[in-house]
């Protein structure tokens, strides 16, 4: 399934996974929010918690960002939707203040080749900031409303001493941004359900309640957000650059929580592609674009060797959604160059970017071991782009940086 493109008639059939999961409730529950969440449940899955928290504790004092991925399905028995998150797609790059609209904007945009190919479909987002409060900031709750559907979740994470969070949809009412949703912690395996009864978990939100017996993950325990910015920001992934419109052209459309398998109205989707094509082939301000992926770093090359890193696969999707905007965004200096508007060192750092993130794809790739077909299906395809990029750039007569 994929954002923008046409999808299933209906939700996939699924049953609820309650009984494999942890209700979390925030203190403060409204009874709107107490509604909403019951009507259409939000299913988090344990491993996709684990990635947005340790992506927030690596910042340096910048808002981190991400795309939730996952889908929408129909109970059997009742024919209700639901909602569930069962991965995330991390943004390389960071916001400095709270101004995330043109940079979701953009990574929206960039990612749509890659969720045709692996059938992804985004069922929301995520951001962190160090507010003192656990809602959306009215830039936040622009960028969503915006940028997303209704149905659609906005995920926000307050990394402090003591972390706070919450899940937020939009509604009529203007309060929305200020009142998080219940949802469910969907356990990894049964090894987080254990024989005392007590269960895992992996959320770490201090104004989230729950009527289970619960314990912390060994992650949870193992690494914690950090309260506040260090002293001395460490050399992690620069702020990108974007050049898109920060207001959209149009207000964004109604929808319904599951119509059409949730998909985002297709002209939002053309606005972006349209923004996309004039970032690309406008003359003035080009130099904003050329950001759009950082290089990793040391900490992203040897995450195969990390103990308390997600697993083998998870990794591999990780550094595999990266590498797929490495791509993009060479892409996008490839077409710069084409029309004279980037030169051939650009164009070359580009490629060194691109390599540098195949270099760690392929060492999260030899940890995985073996790969199932799915796995198998997205490296084929990684490794028919990375070969399109290299004859693109032998093209380009350009000098081998």
């Amino acid at each position: 399934m994929d954002r923008s493109e046409p999808v299933a008639e209906s939700p996939s059939l699924r049953p609820l996974p309650i009984a494999s999961s942890i209700l979390w409730t925030p203190h403060d529950v409204t009874a709107w929010a107490e509604a909403d969440g019951g009507a259409f449940p939000i299913f988090v899955a344990q491993s996709a918690l684990a990635a947005i928290h340790e992506h927030v504790g690596a910042g340096a004092g910048a808002a981190s960002l991400g795309l939730l991925l996952g889908g929408v399905f129909e109970a059997p028995d009742n024919g209700g939707g639901y909602l569930v998150v069962e991965r995330t797609m991390r943004l390389p790059w960071r916001v400095a203040g709270d101004n995330t609209k043109p940079v979701v904007h953009s990574a929206l945009a960039a990612v749509q080749k890659e969720l045709r190919k692996s059938g992804a479909q985004v069922v929301g987002w995520y951001h962190s900031h160090l507010f003192p409060y656990a809602g959306l900031s009215p830039n936040d709750a622009d960028t969503h409303h915006a940028l997303f559907e209704p149905w659609q979740i906005a995920l926000v994470v307050v990394p402090r001493e003591k972390p706070l969070g919450g899940l937020f949809r939009s509604s009529a009412s203007d309060t929305w941004p200020g009142e998080p949703l219940p949802f469910y912690e969907w356990l990894d395996d049964d090894r987080s359900l254990l024989s005392n009864g007590r269960r895992v978990t992996d959320l770490p939100w201090q104004n989230y309640r729950t009527a289970e017996d619960t314990v912390p993950s060994d992650r949870l325990r193992a690494k914690r957000p950090h309260p506040g910015p260090p002293a001395v920001a460490p050399t992690v992934t620069p702020t990108a650059h974007v050049l898109f419109p920060d207001e959209p052209e149009e207000p964004p459309l109604p929808g319904r929580a599951w119509e059409g398998g949730a998909r985002l109205a297709a002209p939002r989707a053309v606005r972006a592609a349209t923004y996309v094509a004039g970032a690309l082939l406008g003359a003035a301000g080009l130099g904003l674009l050329y950001r759009l992926v950082a290089r990793p770093s040391a900490v992203a090359l040897g995450a195969a060797a990390e103990v308390t890193s997600p697993s083998a696969p998870d990794r591999v999707d990780r550094v595999a959604d990266t590498l797929a905007l490495a791509v993009a965004a060479f892409d996008a200096r490839a077409r710069l160059f084409d029309h004279h508007q980037m030169g051939c060192p650009e164009l070359g750092r580009g490629l060194v970017v691109l390599e540098e993130w195949w270099i760690a794809y392929n060492a999260a790739r030899k940890q995985a071991s073996a790969l199932d077909s799915a796995h198998g299906a997205r490296d084929r395809s990684l490794y028919s782009d990375i070969d399109a990029v290299e004859r693109r750039f032998e093209r380009s007569r350009c000098p081998r940086p």
